[in-house]
């Protein structure tokens, strides 16, 4: 949990964003074979995307709890309340 609120007490910039969505959610994409293109932190919960762009099309939205990283939710191509675009880390 401390780590967690010294997290928050720097300024949290992309490369922040991006270090911890490669160690978070970079496994979880990798399982499912779906490149990771972007994440962003709100409210204590880092959203992870990753989409293939084939066909079919593939893509998948998680929510990772960053006091217990762990993965808590799976958004699926809809439904995810947060909007993350290509290259978005932030």
């Amino acid at each position: 949990m401390k780590t967690l609120k010294l997290f928050f007490k720097r300024k949290v910039n992309k490369e922040n964003v991006y270090d911890l969505a490669k160690r978070l959610a970079e496994p979880y994409f990798d399982e499912q074979q779906i490149p990771m293109i972007g994440a962003t932190i709100v409210d204590g919960y880092l959203y992870a995307k990753g989409e293939d762009r084939g066909f079919p099309h593939r893509s998948d939205v998680i929510k990772i709890d960053l006091s217990k990283e762990k993965i808590i939710e799976s958004y699926g191509a809809r439904g995810c309340p947060v909007t993350i675009y290509i290259g978005q880390y932030e």
